[in-house]
Protein backbone atom coordinates (compact mmCIF):
# COMPACT_ATOMS: atom_id res chain seq x y z
CA UNK A 1 0.00 0.00 0.00
CA UNK A 2 1.54 3.01 -0.60
CA UNK A 3 0.73 6.66 0.84
CA UNK A 4 0.68 9.63 -0.67
CA UNK A 5 1.55 12.87 1.81
CA UNK A 6 1.33 16.52 1.29
CA UNK A 7 4.07 18.11 -0.25
CA UNK A 8 6.91 19.46 2.13
CA UNK A 9 7.37 22.87 2.58
CA UNK A 10 10.88 24.00 3.51
CA UNK A 11 9.53 27.17 4.94
CA UNK A 12 6.98 29.94 4.61
CA UNK A 13 9.04 32.35 2.89
CA UNK A 14 11.97 34.85 3.14
CA UNK A 15 12.12 38.75 3.65
CA UNK A 16 14.63 40.98 3.12
CA UNK A 17 15.31 44.41 3.47
CA UNK A 18 17.21 46.49 0.79
CA UNK A 19 18.38 49.34 0.99
CA UNK A 20 19.41 51.78 -2.04
CA UNK A 21 19.71 55.54 -3.80
CA UNK A 22 18.84 53.17 -7.11
CA UNK A 23 15.29 52.75 -7.35
CA UNK A 24 14.92 51.52 -10.98
CA UNK A 25 17.57 48.89 -10.74
CA UNK A 26 16.18 47.90 -7.04
CA UNK A 27 12.18 47.70 -8.89
CA UNK A 28 13.96 45.41 -11.53
CA UNK A 29 15.82 43.08 -8.87
CA UNK A 30 13.00 42.91 -6.80
CA UNK A 31 11.21 41.16 -9.76
CA UNK A 32 13.94 39.52 -11.19
CA UNK A 33 14.07 37.66 -7.45
CA UNK A 34 10.37 37.15 -7.37
CA UNK A 35 10.45 35.53 -10.59
CA UNK A 36 13.56 32.76 -9.49
CA UNK A 37 12.21 32.29 -6.25
CA UNK A 38 8.40 31.03 -7.29
CA UNK A 39 7.60 34.21 -4.54
CA UNK A 40 9.06 32.87 -1.72
CA UNK A 41 11.81 35.56 -1.43
CA UNK A 42 10.70 39.28 -0.63
CA UNK A 43 12.76 42.51 -0.68
CA UNK A 44 10.99 45.33 0.96
CA UNK A 45 13.11 48.41 -0.15
CA UNK A 46 14.04 51.69 1.41
CA UNK A 47 14.77 54.60 -0.75
CA UNK A 48 17.51 56.89 0.45
CA UNK A 49 19.26 59.33 -1.53
CA UNK A 50 22.93 59.30 -2.94
CA UNK A 51 24.11 61.24 -0.88
CA UNK A 52 23.48 58.66 1.60
CA UNK A 53 25.11 56.31 0.03
CA UNK A 54 28.10 56.07 1.91
CA UNK A 55 26.27 54.62 5.33
CA UNK A 56 24.57 52.31 4.02
CA UNK A 57 27.46 49.65 4.45
CA UNK A 58 26.93 51.11 8.18
CA UNK A 59 23.25 50.18 7.74
CA UNK A 60 23.81 46.22 6.36
CA UNK A 61 27.13 46.06 9.17
CA UNK A 62 24.69 46.66 11.76
CA UNK A 63 21.69 44.86 10.87
CA UNK A 64 19.25 47.41 9.97
CA UNK A 65 19.28 46.62 6.74
CA UNK A 66 20.00 43.31 5.01
CA UNK A 67 21.31 44.31 1.69
CA UNK A 68 22.38 47.34 0.06
CA UNK A 69 22.35 48.47 -3.99
CA UNK A 70 24.24 51.23 -4.66
CA UNK A 71 27.81 52.04 -6.18
CA UNK A 72 30.72 50.47 -4.36
CA UNK A 73 33.09 53.61 -4.70
CA UNK A 74 30.76 55.30 -2.07
CA UNK A 75 32.47 52.92 0.67
CA UNK A 76 36.30 54.00 0.00
CA UNK A 77 36.59 56.40 2.79
CA UNK A 78 35.39 53.28 5.10
CA UNK A 79 38.12 50.65 3.58
CA UNK A 80 40.26 51.30 0.40
CA UNK A 81 39.72 47.67 -0.65
CA UNK A 82 36.33 48.92 -1.78
CA UNK A 83 38.38 50.83 -4.61
CA UNK A 84 39.46 47.11 -6.39
CA UNK A 85 35.93 46.46 -7.91
CA UNK A 86 34.49 49.97 -8.20
CA UNK A 87 34.09 52.32 -11.48
CA UNK A 88 37.17 54.94 -9.42
CA UNK A 89 39.89 55.60 -11.53
CA UNK A 90 42.54 51.53 -10.74
CA UNK A 91 39.08 49.60 -10.74
CA UNK A 92 37.34 48.08 -13.29
CA UNK A 93 34.12 49.88 -14.72
CA UNK A 94 30.23 47.97 -14.22
CA UNK A 95 31.17 46.73 -18.07
CA UNK A 96 34.51 45.46 -17.47
CA UNK A 97 33.80 43.88 -14.65
CA UNK A 98 31.09 42.03 -16.34
CA UNK A 99 33.34 41.08 -19.21
CA UNK A 100 36.00 39.68 -17.22
CA UNK A 101 33.16 37.30 -15.36
CA UNK A 102 31.70 36.16 -18.27
CA UNK A 103 34.13 36.23 -21.13
CA UNK A 104 37.76 36.53 -19.47
CA UNK A 105 37.86 33.52 -17.10
CA UNK A 106 37.17 35.71 -13.94
CA UNK A 107 37.83 33.25 -11.83
CA UNK A 108 38.91 35.23 -8.28
CA UNK A 109 36.33 37.56 -7.21
CA UNK A 110 33.69 35.02 -7.53
CA UNK A 111 35.85 31.77 -6.58
CA UNK A 112 34.93 28.45 -6.78
CA UNK A 113 31.83 29.04 -5.62
CA UNK A 114 30.72 31.02 -8.04
CA UNK A 115 32.58 31.40 -11.72
CA UNK A 116 34.71 28.79 -11.70
CA UNK A 117 31.73 25.70 -11.07
CA UNK A 118 29.46 27.67 -13.80
CA UNK A 119 26.77 28.87 -11.69
CA UNK A 120 24.52 30.95 -13.39
CA UNK A 121 23.69 33.84 -10.82
CA UNK A 122 21.22 36.63 -10.51
CA UNK A 123 23.08 38.91 -12.94
CA UNK A 124 23.91 36.68 -15.50
CA UNK A 125 21.44 37.17 -18.79
CA UNK A 126 22.63 34.05 -20.82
Amino acid sequence: MVVAGQPARAQAGLSLSLVTDRPDAARGLVARLAAVSGGTIALNVTQRPSTDAAAFLQLVSSGAADIYLSATEAFVGSNPAFGIFSAMPGGMSPSELEGWMSAGDGRFPAGPAGYGTRHKGLYDRR
